[in-house]
């Protein structure tokens, strides 16, 4: 619509023009939008028509159709929505993710019919892979991407901090309550790929502020001084480090 707005617009017509679409749903479902869009083609002299609801804008009461066929698909688009998030809620509360499988984990149809995900033995064992590594506190969590994303676990900085925080990972679905709109975890019907203490132990370091406790290897036959020198103050050993 906005392309055959912007070409309206560059051949600003002298004569009247009509925009022919069969019905009213197809023109808009926003009653707001389509109301501001036909004021807009009035100053350009064309005219929105429906082939199969057809309205006379030269008659006064032909507004009140035009209402009728304008808010009936709106209210169909809100029901819609409204059906499919109840829907997703109530799977939820059984434990199920109706939502597309994280990574790690496929989606599939079960017997019964029914949507849900299981683990992806290669990528969930590169997912376990990384918590583990994090749970040493030895690494920070852009080292672990980056050694994550050489074994062939491929995905970005902000997507590998949502796997860390995922709860579907240690077997739990979260959900907003419609009330409070605090958020409640439900125990999950699929398998955990890690398990509750390891997913635990993983937040509790990626929301303590306590650097990592990985200390860089030196080389030193390099630093042919070491053990020699020692401090004039405290007379103990000095260490060599490199620096960029």
């Amino acid at each position: 619509m906005n392309l055959c707005y912007e070409t309206i617009k560059r051949k600003s017509a002298k004569n009247m023009d009509n925009i022919l679409f069969v019905k009213w749903d197809r023109f808009s479902r926003n009653i707001e939008y389509a109301y501001e869009m036909i004021g807009l083609l009035r100053k350009y002299n064309v005219t929105a028509m429906a082939i199969d609801q057809p309205i006379d804008f030269e008659i006064p009461e032909s507004t009140v159709m035009l209402a009728v066929y304008l808010a009936v698909p709106e209210a169909e688009n809100t029901r819609r929505s409204l059906n499919t998030s109840n829907g997703m809620r109530r799977a939820k509360l059984l434990g199920r993710h109706p939502n597309r499988a994280p990574l790690g984990y496929i989606n599939i149809t079960a017997a019964d019919g029914r949507k849900q995900i299981v683990p992806n033995n290669t990528d969930a064992t590169l997912v376990k892979w990384s918590f583990e590594q994090l749970s040493k506190n030895a690494y920070s969590m852009e080292e672990v991407r980056r050694m994550v994303n050489v074994k062939g676990l491929r995905c970005s900085r902000s997507h590998f901090w949502k796997i860390l925080r995922n709860p579907v990972y240690c077997g739990f679905v979260s959900f907003l309550e419609k009330d409070s709109g605090e958020r409640q975890l439900i125990r999950g019907i699929h398998e955990p790929i890690v398990s509750e203490e390891l997913f635990s132990e993983v937040q509790s370091i990626i929301n303590s502020k306590r650097r990592f406790v990985h200390k860089k290897q030196v080389n030193k036959e390099s630093l042919i001084l070491h053990k020699y020198l020692a401090c004039p103050s405290c007379d103990r050993t000095l260490r060599g480090s490199y620096s960029q």
